[in-house]
């Protein structure tokens, strides 16, 4: 089996990836388009658990529960605000972070992978996104 290195700019595309899709998120959110719901990305009843959340992710989206323990579900209805990606550059984690659904007021971040990010970026019209190796 051969060796295979990631190429230093795969991760410069994907963080710019994440750029563009919170931009559209940003104009979707300001046209009264339909948002993107959990439950489009196949999200929906993910689990936020604090403890074992990124601690980047915890500091720029705080979840008030001061219980590490605490346990959410995210609702089919709540609705992608924009992604978060944290730690080291060269492999970053990727989080969306959805309004919490049924009214209330939290911001939840959830773990994604590469194809909760292609499904994103095909319902946003992104078509020239490349996700994963």
């Amino acid at each position: 089996m051969s060796a295979h290195t990631l190429s230093r700019s795969t991760c410069t595309v994907e963080l710019l990836q994440v750029v563009q899709i919170n931009e559209r998120l940003l104009l979707v959110d300001g046209t009264g388009s339909p948002p993107l719901t959990a439950e489009q990305l196949g999200l929906s009843g993910a689990t936020v658990v604090p403890r074992i959340i990124d601690r980047a992710a915890v500091l720029v989206v705080p979840l008030p529960e001061r219980r590490r323990d605490v346990v959410a579900v995210l609702r089919p209805e709540a609705v992608l605000r924009r992604l978060l990606a944290t730690g080291a550059p060269t492999a970053p984690y990727l989080y969306a972070v959805f309004a919490e659904g049924g009214g209330g007021r939290r911001e939840l971040p959830v773990t994604v992978h590469t194809e909760h990010l292609r499904r994103v970026s095909g319902l946003l019209g992104l078509r020239r996104h490349r996700w994963g190796v």
